[in-house]
């Protein structure tokens, strides 16, 4: 059961990076159902995650914000920083679409924080690059830079 729920996330997520959103929320939330019955909130919160994925791809903000929310508190209460990670981007770029850059920055901050931790530069990269478009675009250019050689750094 739990090898098929993982795998339901991973097509899920492979139909969302193809444009095949309503696959992809049939398999997400066929996952979501099985590892809500198996009671595994680790895993749990990478299914949430990626619903909140699809719902940012279908520009549905306040779907993508209550799954990353979702999200967050399971990867909390079982330690999954990569979900965690994963999910306050999410909420990040929801928060940026809904103009609400304030929030837009502390989850960034919080995202960027969750990465550092997991020692993935990776997803480092990819947070740090997201925050640096938003400070930039607010004519922060001189935060913009900051993240933006955090970023290059963290590939070396």
């Amino acid at each position: 059961p739990t090898e098929m729920a993982w795998v339901e996330n991973e097509m899920a997520l492979a139909h969302l990076g193809s444009g095949n959103l309503s696959r992809a929320a049939k398999l997400a939330a066929s996952a979501q159902s099985r590892f809500e019955k198996l009671g595994d909130d680790r895993q749990l919160a990478h299914v949430l995650e990626t619903q909140a994925q699809i719902a940012l791809a279908k520009r549905d903000w306040a779907a993508a914000l209550s799954f990353s929310e979702q999200s967050i508190k399971a990867a909390d209460a079982t330690g999954n920083l990569d979900a965690k990670a994963a999910a306050l981007l999410t909420a990040a770029s929801a928060r940026v679409a809904r103009q609400e850059f304030d929030d837009a920055g502390r989850a960034f901050a919080d995202a960027a924080d969750a990465a550092r931790q997991l020692k993935r530069s990776a997803v480092l990269r990819r947070v740090l690059t997201s925050w640096a478009d938003l400070r930039a675009a607010q004519g922060d250019h001189e935060g913009a830079f900051a993240l933006s050689r955090e970023a290059l750094e963290t590939a070396l």
